[in-house]
């Protein structure tokens, strides 16, 4: 059994800050390990349990400024923002063995 449990939480201060956060508590019930008897009937019959698994984590964000441009700016070279919002695609690839 699988099971997920989720918060997200967001506070505005004012109009120029705000707060955001998200925390996720994610857990399994009965996973097989190397003391189980059924494993260890598994590994005797020259056998292995486990089989790996990929977990793919697509994330997209966006992020828009309500009154100037706050994005693609460098503060360090003098660059200075010139848009509105941004727009960012990641991903995680996670492997269980």
């Amino acid at each position: 059994m699988y099971t997920r449990h989720g918060f997200t939480y967001y506070h505005k201060f004012n109009d120029k800050w705000h707060l955001s956060y998200e925390l996720y508590d994610l857990y399994r019930h009965d996973v097989l390990n190397i003391s189980n008897p059924a494993v260890q009937g598994y590994i005797a019959n020259d056998g292995t349990p486990f089989s790996p698994q990929v977990e793919i984590r697509p994330e997209v964000d966006y992020d828009h400024s309500l009154d100037r441009a706050a994005f693609n700016g460098n503060p360090a070279r003098s660059v200075t923002p010139e848009r509105k919002y941004t727009i960012l695609g990641a991903a995680d690839v996670v492997l269980h063995y």
